[in-house]
């Protein structure tokens, strides 16, 4: 008997980097070598998915789709149309009439998985394979919902990226067969360097506080602003990675570019994240909403204390004043407060590191979910 052959689609892979992308590129780190696996993305690849396929060496299948950035998707990309079909929607539907080159591509399919759950509108019209729906968010798009009870039948597991999104789903899609598989990260990527190869971020004497991630109300960059300006006159500074998206984020970009204790650095490269943790002093996460932040577990597994909203599936990663801290979401006195703290070495910062790594490695990491997967798969 061969090995395990598993199709995972991802429209948007390839283009985009987000969480989604971001799980779909770990997974084939982790489990390349030891099932057979092909990916079925959008016609659109930037240079750095060539240079990941080229290391896996596995095969992909691309097919045509309308990317989420283009002008024709510009409405989807507008408040009401967005709560209706978002554009990462718009990019999973796109790429269904191409339904008869993706049914030859899963004639020899043992497992179909989707990470869009618009997707999964294609599984009535393919056979003779298990499949799988993975939620990476818990607001399903509106075709998916149109259609869940037929899809849903032909389903035989679903899967969510926390406990948060799984108990929110249940209820949602009356579904009660919904299973956890976490994020996951590779600890040997994302790991702490040594302290001569850290490059200095700012004054000696300065505590250096990380932001990382999109400049939006959502992500809670409105409250990162009044924290830094809450604290302008003390020795801490604010870096921000991250692209602009939008009107709203437009005058919070302009707010933070007149303030002196914040920089902005614009968008990284995984590589180039891996230094800039390890020359923080805090992981700064005052999300609205996070299922699972790939952040929050690539800044632990460099030893980055972080400090985080108490929201969606964070809780599940942070163990308050044990490997990081949790605050009320938006209450930026609060995450001032714990800043201050951490300055003035109120807590054990050297073991709050220590555990910050260990949770991500023992829980959230290639090593820690290869063995779950490979089971996963094999048994369904």
């Amino acid at each position: 008997m061969g090995k395990l052959k598993l199709s995972v689609v991802c429209s948007s892979l390839g283009f985009h980097y987000g969480g989604v992308e971001t799980y779909v590129y770990n997974l084939v780190k982790a489990l390349s070598g030891s099932i057979e696996m092909e990916l079925i993305v959008g016609k659109k690849f930037g240079e750095q998915f060539k240079d990941f396929i080229e290391d896996c060496q596995i095969p992909v299948h691309a097919f045509p789709f309308l990317n989420r950035e283009s002008r024709l998707a510009m409405p989807f990309r507008a408040q009401p149309i967005k709560n209706f079909m978002s554009p990462s929607d718009l990019e999973a539907t796109m790429i269904l009439p191409s339904l008869k080159g993706l049914k030859k591509v899963f004639e020899n399919s043992d497992i179909i998985e989707v990470n869009y759950p618009t997707e999964s509108l294609l599984f009535p019209l393919v056979r003779n394979a298990k499949k799988i729906i993975h939620f990476h968010g818990a607001n399903p798009s509106f075709p998916y919902m149109l259609f869940k009870n037929i899809v849903n039948k032909d389903t035989d597991s679903f899967l969510a990226c926390s406990r948060f999104v799984k108990e929110i789903l249940e209820r949602k899609l009356k579904l009660t067969d919904i299973r956890v598989m976490y994020n996951f990260i590779d600890e040997n990527f994302f790991h702490p360097m040594e302290k001569s190869k850290i490059p200095p971020l700012s004054e000696k004497d300065s505590f250096n506080v990380g932001f990382v991630g999109r400049i939006s109300i959502l992500k809670g960059f409105d409250t990162l602003l009044k924290t830094a300006y809450s604290m302008r006159k003390e020795k801490v500074q604010f870096f921000v990675v991250g692209p602009r998206e939008g009107f709203v984020d437009e005058k919070l970009f302009s707010i933070a570019k007149r303030m002196d204790n914040i920089r902005l650095l614009g968008t990284m490269s995984p590589k180039d994240l891996v230094p800039l943790y390890n020359s923080l002093d805090c992981l700064l996460l005052p999300s609205r909403s996070e299922t699972l932040s790939y952040v929050l577990l690539e800044a632990m597994g460099c030893s980055t204390i972080p400090i985080a909203a108490n929201v969606g599936g964070i809780p599940e990663v942070i163990d308050d004043g044990k490997n990081g801290f949790l605050v009320p979401p938006s209450a930026y006195m609060a995450f001032a407060q714990r800043l201050r703290m951490m300055m003035e070495n109120t807590y054990d910062l050297k073991k709050i590191r220590k555990n910050a790594r260990k949770k991500a490695v023992e829980n959230f990491s290639i090593s820690a979910c290869r063995k779950k997967l490979l089971d996963f798969y094999n048994n369904l």
